[in-house]
């Protein structure tokens, strides 16, 4: 069972193909794995789809037998419960859509997580290692997987027929030269793209921007022009009268071929990760960021519940959306795969070093208060004479990382090359 059963011949009988076409009108995805699924049950058990429905109908037992069988061939080739289970939805489909009212399948004991066990989600210094494995095209999949949290099929259909464009991409100013107008740059999952089938809110980060303007460069210098209308992704040089260019049409890659070019580079790092480990990165850097469940579920593109569905699945006025700008950008550190960040403690006795030597401070004495052998009164005297720092200031956006980390609160960006963020209560945290 090593080798790839090919299941498109079933596809000649009209009775799978409606059932086919059915499922496909819901998605494409869901139709190709369920005739997988039916496929594989029906070469291992030498029988066909046909056969299947008549023993449902007429020898009920008969087929309880051969799907425990079933069961076991698989098990014994080191298939998990939950891979088998998962295989018996595709058998349950086709069952119910020829009326056949079956309820023996095999119970199995499914641990959850059983097959993901060995996963982890990369650290931010192997999420820059694997993306330096990748083309520029790889790098934006994977960024926009990592960084906006959205789902593969969001960038790409299973047939090439969509995906997310240029269009999508709100604060994208096409032009001679491309260019974000705001950073973190707002993105709109159309409601035609999400798993949910409701439109939703994301940002991306100046990382990932980078790697958007850098590609989309690298595709005009191939001859491509740019519009709304065309694909984040391609599936290659659209200039270039290619195979798949003529193939395509669209110019949309396909899933399977969009992840496929990941894999590689992934498995370099870590061996156990799934590409879908992008998307739990996502996730993961904004609970570190202790980002609010609400803002961090509606951003994945998640079923939000009666609350979140109240409030944040409608259209959104602008203003919320710019308080989920905000709150994004909290975020930012932790997403990006930038330079390591230095460790919170060497930050702050640098910058409390710098402030004391600003004020006069003599070497020995800022040696002194950073070994703790300064305090009370002394001390006091020492920081107390400091000028009040003005509320807000406009910062190079190469600086926002770690002044966030330093307690600074970002307030909005101030065009693609700097941002306001506002100072620290206890006003401790100079720029």
């Amino acid at each position: 069972m090593a080798k790839r059963i090919d299941h498109r011949p079933l596809l000649m009988d009209k009775q799978i193909r409606t059932w086919y076409d059915e499922n496909s009108l819901r998605s494409r995805l869901t139709a190709e794995v369920n005739l997988r699924q039916l496929g594989l049950f029906c070469h291992v058990t030498e029988t066909d789809p046909r056969r299947l429905v008549q023993l449902g109908q007429r020898d009920p037992e008969r087929l309880h037998g051969t799907l425990v069988r079933y069961a076991k061939t698989l098990q014994g080739s080191g298939r998990l419960p939950s891979y088998i289970a998962k295989t018996f939805v595709g058998i349950k489909g086709w069952l119910r859509f020829n009326r056949v009212e079956f309820d023996q399948f095999p119970r199995l004991r499914v641990v959850q997580g059983e097959s993901i066990r060995e996963e982890r989600v990369p650290t931010q210094e192997e999420l820059r290692r694997i993306l330096s494995t990748y083309s520029a095209r790889g790098r934006v999949v994977s960024l926009l997987m990592a960084h906006t949290g959205v789902r593969p099929g969001v960038l790409a259909a299973i047939d090439g027929s969509d995906g997310l464009r240029l269009s999508d991409l709100k604060d994208l100013e096409l032009g001679a030269d491309p260019k974000f107008g705001r950073v973190p740059f707002h993105l709109v999952v159309p409601a035609r793209l999400s798993k949910t089938s409701v439109e939703y809110h994301t940002f991306g980060t100046p990382e990932l921007a980078d790697a958007i303007l850098a590609y989309l460069a690298e595709r005009r210098q191939r001859g491509e022009e740019l519009r709304p209308s065309s694909p984040v992704v391609t599936v290659d040089a659209m200039g270039a009268r290619t195979k798949l260019r003529e193939k395509s049409k669209t110019g949309f890659i396909t899933t399977p071929m969009m992840m496929r070019a990941l894999r590689d580079g992934l498995k370099a790092i870590l061996p156990s990760a799934r590409t879908y480990v992008f998307r739990a990165y996502c996730s993961t850097q904004m609970v570190s960021a202790r980002i609010d469940r609400d803002v961090r579920e509606a951003i994945l593109g998640h079923s939000l519940g009666v609350s979140g569905r109240y409030n944040l699945s409608k259209k959104l006025h602008p203003s919320v959306v710019e308080e989920l700008r905000r709150e994004y950008a909290r975020a930012v550190p932790y997403l990006e795969s930038g330079r390591p960040k230095e460790d919170r403690a060497t930050v702050l006795e640098g910058v409390l070093a710098a402030l004391l030597k600003e004020k006069g401070v003599k070497d020995d004495k800022i040696s002194e208060v950073l070994e703790g052998k300064v305090a009370g009164d002394e001390l006091e005297r020492i920081l107390g004479s400091r000028k009040a720092e003005p509320i807000q200031r406009v910062v190079p956006t190469t600086g926002v990382s770690e002044l966030l980390l330093l307690g600074w609160e970002f307030v909005s960006p101030l065009g693609t090359d700097q941002a306001v963020l506002r100072a620290p209560a206890n006003g401790t945290a100079p720029v």
